[in-house]
């Protein structure tokens, strides 16, 4: 009777995937006994590595690239490695009616005594969709790289991005009269933006008091900049934006529609996030991020720590906003974790509360009419026509945390 391994670690929820290159949003995995090729072992781990266990059947790579094999890491109690090893072998080579070998992390129970399954953190389940180079062990992906953040591939390369790289030839204190979108971005200079506002945004010293790690917009409550031409978009799409917030105080919607319809992703109140699509006049999707709702992780917004002591809290803030075709919304914080879902709210009429469907319009960014309240230190905002998928949203989170946070750490 052909035998099989099932390892679950959290619930499913609306971003659990199919493939994973750190173990996040993998959430289940049943592997066939048969295709289990090798076991190693570290202080209290034990990791499986399956052959022929990949999510695609064929690919071409360059001769230097491979797809590392799919493997899945179970914590174990401190100095039962081996035995750990020793049952999952004799359980394969056994005659016994037992077909499947659990570990589970949800009901905290596994069928072998010698693992340790208490949380999600006690599996870690990689099924790689990704190259990575034979030397490096890092994803092969240059060509797709944009000042420091690795979109993967071309194909997620974004509309729009407006970054540090293009706020060069300004000094620090100098006004900025216009932030051209980067010529890696496909909509190209028919969308680089203009100070409008107070015009009184400048250009921030890296670091303090900015605690961005490069030049960024000091954009102040009044000001916004104006992209040329409105980008309007429908269907899915990957948001992503990074700034710089030393102060424990209302954070408010950094874009919106020329007509100020369509706005987010906050709305001036801690501890939510809010979005309305271009054209829609009923209450905005909305969703509390203090909570685990939908699988997601707590997470404070702003850091409430940052009215003790800024240097002690949270003053980068770095988010990949997704809608996918489904149109729900999924909102990664800066550890790449998903930290807010609003489920899909699709038709009605354009009065109808809570919708998650429109055409996502931008035409100011750093402000929303008439009270333009954003203020921060902007160094990154950018959007990619598609919807890239979790690994990939929260791969870009944590690239845009190590690029831009002054003494990063996480």
């Amino acid at each position: 009777m052909k035998k099989f391994f099932l390892f679950r670690r959290e619930q499913l929820t609306l971003f659990s995937s199919n493939s994973s290159n750190d173990g996040s949003g993998l959430s289940v995995l049943a592997l066939p006994a048969d295709k289990l090729s090798f076991m190693t072992a570290g202080i209290g781990k034990v990791q499986f590595n399956f052959d022929d266990a990949s999510v695609y059947d064929y690919v071409t790579l360059p001769s230097s690239d491979v797809i590392d094999k799919t493997h899945v890491i179970v914590s174990c109690q401190e100095g039962k490695e081996v035995d750990l090893m020793l049952s999952v072998m004799n359980f394969i080579s056994s005659d016994s009616k037992k077909n499947v070998l659990r570990f589970d992390a949800v009901e905290n129970d596994a069928t072998l005594n010698e693992a340790k399954v208490e949380g999600f953190e006690d599996i870690s389940a990689i099924v790689n969709a990704t190259p990575i180079n034979i030397i490096t062990q890092e994803a092969d992906t240059s060509s797709s790289v944009i000042a420091g953040v690795d979109f993967l591939t071309s194909a997620n390369l974004p509309f729009i991005d407006y970054n540090h790289t293009d706020l060069s030839s300004y000094t620090a204190g100098q006004h900025i009269s216009a932030w051209a979108n980067d010529t890696s971005a496909t909509g190209g200079s028919d969308y680089d933006m203009t100070d409008e506002g107070g015009s009184n945004t400048l250009a921030a010293v890296t670091g303090l008091p900015s605690y961005v790690n490069t030049n960024s917009a000091h954009v102040e409550a009044g000001n916004y900049f104006e992209l040329a031409n409105e980008m309007v978009h429908n269907g899915d799409y990957t948001m992503y934006c990074a700034f710089g917030f030393p102060a424990y105080t209302n954070l408010y919607e950094i874009f919106s529609s020329s007509d100020a319809t369509g706005k987010g992703f906050t709305n001036g109140k801690f501890d939510l996030v809010s979005m309305i699509h271009d054209g829609l006049s009923g209450l905005p999707a909305t969703a509390k991020t203090n909570n685990t709702d939908n699988g997601t992780v707590s997470y404070r917004l702003p850091d409430p720590n940052l009215e003790i002591n800024a240097r002690q809290a949270q003053t980068l803030y770095s988010f990949v906003i997704r809608r996918d075709k489904d149109f729900n919304i999924f909102f990664y914080d800066y550890k790449g974790d998903v930290f807010a879902v609003i489920p899909a709210v699709v038709g009605g009429g354009v009065s109808t509360s809570f919708r998650t469907d429109g055409d996502l319009a931008i035409k100011k960014i750093g402000g929303v009419a008439p009270g333009y309240l954003f203020k921060a230190y902007l160094a990154r905002f950018g959007v990619i026509k598609r919807d890239v998928g979790h690994s990939t949203a929260h791969a870009i989170a944590k690239d845009l945390y190590k690029q831009y946070a002054y003494n990063f750490t996480f």
